[in-house]
């Protein structure tokens, strides 16, 4: 088994000479053959993504497809580098990072290559930010390289988890299986999946830090990022309507049986819990968010529905 750190630079990435991956990096990781030690990666290993500025999240390849496809290859028109940006602001668009020729558009060949694919969904574990770049660069076996692919210290890269968020689960990965097991009785189904989660997530954790917004500190695996706008109904992300929760609270949360009291801003527990000391004891718990006036518009909305149920 062996540990990777892989490059998924997305959209804002300096051109590398081809039109780009489509990697996914909560399900997937794209390269090909002219990306050095593309043959290397093998079904089992640990691979741990990152943006070129933070830590997105890290996984176990459970599979690896192959084939052989037709990439188109761009190159400066002077020196035929494939090193080169888009300029946003000025003209002409394109200027090589090797002999600063300045370019409208690039050149073009094709050339047949092996693309692969691997597919991690299974394990994956949303890190996001929680380790910047520099630190991810000095667990690497040679820190110094500049490759899509690198060897990975998996026991270092741990460490440096451990120092700024436990129960991240890392830990895991190293021991479970290659192959996901479903236990016998369930069937494959259709989900809507919420495309942008991870970010919204990530944003919420940057505002907020790892802090429930009902119980206070807590650690990154244990928090969720509650929509308080029902997402189903338009698809958007809205930082400034979302609070980070402990996972047993947003399911709580989210079925009314707690609350939070638009006026005093303090928590409200339904008369189903108060038989558990640890929901009994939020009440009257002031929320740890400042007052937003969204927030609180759409809280009293949730507020209303959850007297209704905590009547019955």
């Amino acid at each position: 088994m062996t540990a990777w750190l892989v490059l998924a630079a997305g959209e804002n990435r300096v051109h590398g000479g081809n039109g780009g991956y489509d990697d996914l990096p909560a399900q997937h990781y794209s390269w090909d053959s002219t990306v050095p030690r593309h043959k290397l990666l093998k079904t089992g290993d640990l691979v741990v993504l990152w943006n070129k500025s933070v830590l997105l999240g890290a996984s176990k390849i459970d599979s690896i497809h192959e084939e052989d496809v037709v990439n188109v290859y761009f190159h400066c028109p002077k020196c035929h580098g494939q090193t080169f940006k888009a300029r946003s602001t000025k003209s002409p668009k394109w200027r090589c990072n090797t002999c600063f020729h300045q370019f409208d558009e690039p050149e073009q060949t094709t050339k047949e290559v092996t693309a692969y694919r691997s597919n991690h969904a299974g394990n994956w574990l949303d890190l996001r930010g929680l380790l910047p770049g520099s630190v991810l660069r000095s667990v690497c076996r040679n820190p110094k390289e500049q490759l899509s692919l690198r060897y990975l210290d998996w026991d270092a890269f741990v460490e440096a988890l451990d120092e700024v968020s436990l129960g991240h689960g890392v830990r895991q990965l190293a021991d479970s299986g290659t192959e996901p097991v479903l236990p016998s009785g369930f069937v494959q189904a259709t989900i809507r999946a919420r495309i942008g989660q991870a970010g919204f997530r990530a944003k919420l954790l940057d505002m907020y830090g790892e802090n429930c917004a009902m119980s206070g500190p807590s650690i990154h695996a244990c928090l969720e990022a509650a929509h308080l706008v029902q997402y189903a109904q338009h698809g958007l992300h809205d930082f400034n309507a979302g609070l980070l929760l402990r996972r047993d609270l947003h399911a709580l949360f989210d079925r009314k049986l707690l609350s939070v009291n638009p006026s005093t801003w303090r928590v409200e527990v339904s008369p189903h819990l108060v038989h558990v000391p640890a929901y009994a004891e939020l009440a009257g718990v002031e929320l740890k968010i400042p007052k937003k006036p969204k927030i609180a518009g759409i809280l009293a909305l949730h507020h209303a529905e959850f007297g209704v149920i905590a009547s019955f």
